[in-house]
Protein backbone atom coordinates (compact mmCIF):
# COMPACT_ATOMS: atom_id res chain seq x y z
CA UNK A 1 0.00 0.00 0.00
CA UNK A 2 1.18 3.53 -0.72
CA UNK A 3 -0.12 6.27 1.56
CA UNK A 4 0.82 9.79 0.55
CA UNK A 5 0.41 13.25 1.91
CA UNK A 6 -2.01 15.33 -0.14
CA UNK A 7 0.76 17.84 -0.92
CA UNK A 8 1.49 17.96 -4.65
CA UNK A 9 5.21 17.21 -4.36
CA UNK A 10 4.65 14.25 -2.02
CA UNK A 11 1.89 12.82 -4.21
CA UNK A 12 4.06 13.25 -7.33
CA UNK A 13 6.82 11.29 -5.59
CA UNK A 14 4.33 8.58 -4.64
CA UNK A 15 3.50 8.24 -8.34
CA UNK A 16 7.22 7.78 -9.10
CA UNK A 17 7.39 5.00 -6.49
CA UNK A 18 4.25 3.43 -7.96
CA UNK A 19 5.77 3.47 -11.45
CA UNK A 20 8.95 1.78 -10.26
CA UNK A 21 6.96 -0.94 -8.50
CA UNK A 22 4.39 -1.43 -11.28
CA UNK A 23 1.76 -0.36 -8.76
CA UNK A 24 -1.41 1.23 -10.09
CA UNK A 25 -1.29 4.99 -9.53
CA UNK A 26 -5.04 5.06 -9.02
CA UNK A 27 -4.53 2.91 -5.91
CA UNK A 28 -2.32 5.45 -4.11
CA UNK A 29 -4.18 6.74 -1.08
CA UNK A 30 -3.73 10.45 -0.45
CA UNK A 31 -4.47 11.51 3.10
CA UNK A 32 -4.38 14.82 4.93
CA UNK A 33 -3.25 12.89 8.00
CA UNK A 34 0.29 12.73 6.56
CA UNK A 35 0.43 16.44 5.84
CA UNK A 36 2.43 17.97 8.70
CA UNK A 37 2.33 14.67 10.60
CA UNK A 38 4.97 14.16 13.26
CA UNK A 39 6.51 10.80 14.08
CA UNK A 40 3.76 9.95 16.59
CA UNK A 41 1.07 10.71 14.03
CA UNK A 42 2.82 8.47 11.50
CA UNK A 43 3.12 5.64 14.01
CA UNK A 44 -0.60 5.92 14.71
CA UNK A 45 -1.31 5.76 10.98
CA UNK A 46 0.85 2.63 10.63
CA UNK A 47 -0.82 1.02 13.61
CA UNK A 48 -4.25 1.66 12.11
CA UNK A 49 -3.44 -0.21 8.88
CA UNK A 50 -4.64 -3.76 8.32
CA UNK A 51 -2.10 -6.30 9.63
CA UNK A 52 -2.38 -8.39 6.48
CA UNK A 53 -0.22 -5.97 4.47
CA UNK A 54 3.36 -7.00 3.83
CA UNK A 55 4.59 -3.60 2.65
CA UNK A 56 3.47 -0.06 3.42
CA UNK A 57 5.01 3.10 1.99
CA UNK A 58 4.43 6.41 3.76
CA UNK A 59 5.19 9.44 1.63
CA UNK A 60 5.34 12.52 3.83
CA UNK A 61 7.53 15.47 4.69
CA UNK A 62 10.86 16.20 6.31
CA UNK A 63 12.06 16.38 8.95
CA UNK A 64 9.38 14.17 10.49
CA UNK A 65 9.38 11.40 7.89
CA UNK A 66 13.11 10.79 8.45
CA UNK A 67 12.73 10.75 12.21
Amino acid sequence: MILSSTAVRAFDYAKVIADELDYKKKDIIATNELYMADENDMLNIVRSINDTLDILFLIGHNPDITE
